[in-house]
């Protein structure tokens, strides 16, 4: 037997999204932060965070039930998006050879899964978007 889901549990799960996306961007502010603070900045950081805050635009999209751009853009923009982060991440931030190599990567595991459910997020809105 199939029940529908109660507004309440939609409410709640809306509820769990936007407080997933304010951490998100807590710490998308706080990458940039760093990354001005600490690094040198250039291409690479330019379009990284411009993929940081399409990411987080979309995010928040999904997580308020706003409609922001076209489905076909999300399509294209989430595998994009996906393969950035893991280029950046694994081949332009890899830890210097004489570096504790053990504890970047562990660092680098905990931050690809605290972005799984953003990338989830993505994909549901590109489905919700093509569906309305």
């Amino acid at each position: 037997m199939v029940e529908k889901i109660s507004e309440q549990h939609i409410a709640r799960k809306s509820v769990c999204w936007r407080i997933y996306a304010w951490v998100i961007v807590v710490q998308a502010v706080g990458a940039t932060i760093a990354t001005l603070y600490y690094d040198d900045y250039g291409v690479k950081d330019v379009v990284d965070l411009a993929f940081i805050v399409t990411g987080v635009v979309g995010l928040m999209a999904y997580a308020y039930g706003l409609r922001i751009g076209a489905a076909g853009f999300w399509r294209l923009f989430l595998p994009m998006f996906v393969l950035w982060d893991l280029f950046f991440r694994l081949v332009i931030m890899k830890p210097a050879p004489e570096g504790d190599s053990v504890s970047h990567y562990l660092l680098l595991c905990a931050l690809l899964l605290l972005l799984v459910p953003q990338y989830i997020a993505i994909y549901r809105y590109q489905q919700n978007i093509a569906l309305s």
